[in-house]
């Protein structure tokens, strides 16, 4: 379930997986480093948030240009937030969780 995105899971910018042994995703975000990123888990919900400015030059003027990235997704119950990690590698933000064995009934 996305709840606002840059990106969904069908776009080119953002894929997931998630099965029964772990929560993976993996989103562009060209030009960030991690220190412009901040990755929340709150109720359930991972949140992505990050910000930019970069200045850019053509034809001798010097203008600024922002960029923003926003994702939530709501995780499973058994998503182990407390093992979860992240890396950013080449404009590309990996975020990953096991998954809590589930009890048989």
């Amino acid at each position: 379930l996305v709840l606002s995105a840059f990106g969904s899971p069908r776009d080119d910018t953002t894929s997931i997986v998630n099965n029964e042994k772990e929560f993976q995703l993996a989103m562009d975000v060209p030009g960030m480093k991690s220190s412009d990123l901040k990755i929340d888990v709150d109720n359930g919900i991972l949140q992505i948030s990050g910000s930019r400015e970069e200045r850019v030059s053509s034809d001798g003027q010097v203008s600024k240009k922002k960029r923003r990235v926003s994702y939530s997704i709501k995780l499973d119950d058994d998503v182990d937030v407390n093992r979860m990690k992240a890396n950013l590698s080449d404009g590309v933000l990996s975020v990953s969780a096991p998954k809590e064995a589930r009890a048989k009934s």
